[in-house]
């Protein structure tokens, strides 16, 4: 994985939301520093979900329904997200997938932090309410 590469990609996503204002050269830190640290993060998780994973797997071996079914949920939740508004979707993949604070997003997006959260909470309020349409029980843990 080159960081620094994805860096740019991401900035270049994100380029027309840039305020010419603000400095460049302290966002690329930022940002590379951030997917460092996540980067360094997610292989400690991968490593210690390796073998929770491994036992899943020898025993979906004898479930095979249940693998099927999670590669259609995970299908469908990349179409719920692709769904969202723009402004959602962002703030959405910029805090759950990248790992990036309400701080980090709100200076990405140039918002400020409680609608960074304002943006979160709509983007997830439809994801649960799809998912909830879509299997109602897979939620029925949830208060």
């Amino acid at each position: 994985m080159d960081i620094v590469q994805d860096v740019f990609a991401k900035l270049w996503e994100v380029r027309h939301t840039l305020d010419p204002d603000r400095s460049l050269k302290a966002l690329l830190y930022r940002m590379v520093r951030n997917l460092a640290f996540n980067h360094h993060r997610d292989a400690k998780n991968r490593e210690a979900k390796h073998t929770s994973m491994s036992e899943y797997v020898s025993e979906s071996v004898d479930r095979p329904d249940e693998v099927v079914g999670s590669e259609m949920l995970e299908t469908r939740l990349h179409a719920w997200i692709d769904e969202l508004p723009d402004r959602q979707r962002e703030a959405l993949t910029l805090s759950r997938f990248e790992g990036l604070s309400h701080e980090e997003i709100a200076a990405m997006m140039e918002i400020s932090p409680r609608t960074v959260n304002n943006h979160l909470v709509k983007a997830l309020k439809h994801i649960r309410d799809q998912i909830r349409a879509y299997e109602p029980n897979l939620l029925s843990h949830e208060g």
